[in-house]
């Protein structure tokens, strides 16, 4: 039985390959997709799209593009998408513009002033195709557009797709990436949290009464940046901060296991791995930075 599976195996990957040389030579894009009713071919005219096998996305050469600056008014954004970017910028009217591959199932809607836009595609089956490009693969994105008081909260997560976020003053906002860059600029906010695992984190013109930032490998990236109370944690990335702020006005707490620690240039020396060290007079201190690695290097410059 096992023979069996393994031959079909074979000759699966055998017509793949047979597959991807045809639709090269004939001028053909070759994919294929899974859902519940079972594997189906897609061969579409245009150039020839080469390679191996991607997880969760099908190319069928189509990309559907939508654009509405003519929104009505929505106070708060929530956007979970695959491996599209989400931008969010300010304008003086409310909008929303939209590229991803036909064989997406993006679908968004307004509801009780809420902007809410989901990508379907994984709830319906898993797709393939052959990605190792001849030519640029399409850029696929969701951009929103509001006013610079008009957003309380900020949701946004995406798994490799970039986020970037400018210009808002907002209540709440989360972002959150596995292998995708986040982005914030010149924003305000009550909450502002952020994570990734490999992705990197960047901020700057930055205020904010709590922050809370978290990578793996990914790096942190701070400058211009203000926070009552702030937490930075990484596993290996490194983790820098230009702080708008004297250093007398925080209790600053850091700790790393084999990765070294300064404050304005000046080294930070660990009795024993592990160890916290705080800096600062606890009852002085207006505000709080802690900034926790087990390898990555931290690195504080104050005003």
């Amino acid at each position: 039985m096992r023979g069996k599976i393994n031959a079909v195996l074979i000759i699966l990957v055998l017509a793949g390959i047979c597959m991807m040389f045809a639709g090269f030579t004939g001028g053909a894009k070759t994919s294929f997709y899974v859902d519940r009713s079972g594997i189906h071919l897609d061969e579409s005219n245009g150039g020839a799209k080469v390679g191996f096998f991607q997880p969760g996305r099908a190319s069928s050469g189509d990309a559907i593009e939508i654009k509405n600056d003519d929104l009505p008014r929505f106070n708060s954004v929530e956007a979970e998408l695959i491996d599209m970017d989400i931008i969010l910028e300010v304008s003086p009217f409310y909008g929303i513009e939209l590229r991803y591959d036909e064989m997406r199932d993006i679908s968004w809607e307004i509801r009780n002033e809420k902007l809410t836009v989901v990508d379907n595609t994984t709830k319906k089956g898993v797709s393939f195709a052959f990605g190792f490009f001849f030519g640029q693969s399409q850029k696929t994105y969701l951009i929103v557009r509001a006013p610079k008081d008009a957003l309380n909260e900020i949701t946004a997560k995406t798994v490799s797709g970039k986020i970037e976020i400018s210009g808002f003053v907002s209540q709440k906002i989360y972002a959150t990436t596995v292998s995708g860059n986040i982005s914030a600029k010149s924003t305000e906010a009550g909450s502002l949290k952020t994570a990734s695992v490999s992705g990197r984190i960047s901020a700057s013109d930055i205020s904010a009464r709590e922050f809370e930032c978290e990578t793996a490998s990914g790096r942190i990236e701070l400058s211009g940046f203000f926070a009552e109370r702030a937490t930075t944690k990484s596993v290996s990335g490194k983790i820098s901060a230009n702080i708008d702020a004297a250093p007398g006005e925080y209790l600053v707490k850091l700790s790393t296991v084999t990765g070294s620690a300064r404050i304005d240039g000046r080294k930070i020396t660990f009795a024993e791995r592990s160890e916290t060290k705080t800096i600062g007079e606890g009852g002085n201190a207006k505000y709080s930075w802690s900034s926790t690695t087990v390898s990555g290097g931290i690195d504080l410059t104050f005003r």
